[in-house]
């Protein structure tokens, strides 16, 4: 039997960066859902849940885009980003 690596956080994190830097959609992806759980941090951070009919992301927008970003409430409650 093959013995499992554990890899540190850096490796898993630096993996994910390269298949999403290689990959033509994950690159540029837009998500479409409805916002839901919104939390403005104290530290400028934003917190929230994106959701469609069947699935559910959690998401986080920090301090130095949140700064620049223009929130607006969709009429749809439906948010891109």
């Amino acid at each position: 039997m093959i013995e499992r690596q554990a890899l540190t956080v850096t490796q898993v994190n630096l993996y994910i960066k390269h298949v999403i830097a290689r990959d033509d959609i994950l690159n540029n992806v837009l998500v479409k859902g409805e916002l839901s759980n919104f939390k403005a941090h104290s530290s400028g951070h934003m917190y929230m849940s994106l959701k469609d009919e069947t699935g559910v992301m959690r998401a986080v927008m920090f301090r130095k885009r949140s700064c620049q970003a223009q929130l607006q409430t969709p009429k749809r409650n439906e948010s891109f980003g």
